[in-house]
């Protein structure tokens, strides 16, 4: 019910052009975009999702909400788009992997809604 795509191509203006690490894309659902933290750094991966989740909703590759995670592997961290309004809600929450990968898996799950 998902399709996964990685190295996502999106171009939404000469400044929102690239490549998506990872696009998770559902029917009738939100779409999710998954951006790997680069040299191990939150901060620096967050404002790179935030620019990817703005330019998918740009590109109308997707309508409705965009759910963003940023991740290093052992760690993750979760953003909403609302694309209608473009404001975007970040998640406070550090979700640490192993010890909290249910509670990922099913933030992912639920925004493409799929059956857990």
């Amino acid at each position: 019910r998902a399709r996964v795509f990685s190295e996502y191509p999106v171009n939404a203006s000469d400044n929102l052009n690239g490549k998506l690490d990872f696009f998770l894309k559902a029917k009738a659902s939100a779409n999710v975009v998954v951006v790997e933290a680069k040299a191990a750094d939150l901060v620096k991966g967050a404002k790179q999702l935030l620019a990817e989740l703005v330019a998918i909703a740009k590109s109308d590759e997707s309508q409705g909400p965009l759910l963003g995670a940023v991740t290093m592997g052992d760690n993750w961290q979760f953003a909403l788009l609302d694309s209608e309004k473009m404001e975007v809600k970040m998640d406070t929450k550090l979700y640490r992997s192993p010890e909290e990968v249910e509670a990922i898996v099913a933030v992912l799950v639920g925004a493409l809604g799929l059956p857990t």
